[in-house]
């Protein structure tokens, strides 16, 4: 292989360039002239964070012993990734599902709950912010609104004995819709507005079930 400096290469317009020298790691090979980084190397590095898809036990050993090596910088890269996760569509939908679970107590995974919906997160966000100024429901979350589960989930809780069925109503996107925190907050547990009545009577129909409030 031709000997060639780094300058040299860059003259000529090459990728790389060779100086017949050991890397810091023991090898001898072409390096990127971008990064200075050998080739073996290059494929070393490749090799490490592709077992998630040829080894997924072996990379899941990996990230542990990284982990249990760097434990405060674990934290700070889990806490960075929980933020963004949750200003996804998936991310806010697994959100207000574990919320709506937490007040029924029905205890189940988020997979599991996710399997009694009929929506996907993208038409969970789509039904939410269609008619509004915003963009996503995390731009919503943050000019303070929130999400309301217009038939209030203590009231459905009461009626209804089934816990799946519970959080299929709770969470049926007829049920909810984003209002102004200060509009949420004064609504709170009511039954007595139209709005509840209307969704209620809906709810009550589509499943079958005596949840028309104007029966109670």
């Amino acid at each position: 292989m031709e000997l060639i400096s780094r300058p040299e290469a860059k003259k000529r317009e090459l990728t790389h360039y060779f100086t017949g020298k050991f890397c810091k790691y023991g090898h001898i090979s072409k390096r990127f002239i971008s990064t200075c980084k050998c080739f073996d190397c290059g494929l070393a590095e490749t090799a490490k964070y592709s077992l998630h898809i040829t080894d997924p036990e072996k990379n899941r050993i990996r990230i542990q012993e990284w982990r249990d090596k760097n434990p405060e910088r674990a934290r700070e890269v889990s806490r960075i990734g929980q933020k963004k996760y949750q200003k996804t569509t998936k991310g806010q939908l697994r959100k207000f599902c574990k919320r709506a679970s937490i007040r029924l107590s029905s205890g189940k995974s988020y997979k599991s709950k996710r399997s009694l919906l009929d929506y996907s997160p993208e038409e969970f966000e789509n039904y939410l912010i269609e008619g509004t100024e915003f963009s996503s429901i995390a731009e919503a979350m943050m000019s303070g609104y929130h999400l309301d589960h217009i038939v209030p989930i203590s009231y459905i809780s009461e009626i209804i004995e089934d816990k799946d069925l519970q959080f299929r109503i709770a969470m049926d996107l007829e049920n909810l819709r984003l209002i102004p925190a200060e509009e949420n907050f004064k609504k709170g547990n009511r039954i007595d507005f139209p709005e509840v009545v209307e969704v209620a009577s809906y709810l009550s129909n589509k499943y079958k079930i005596p949840l028309n409030i104007s029966n109670k």
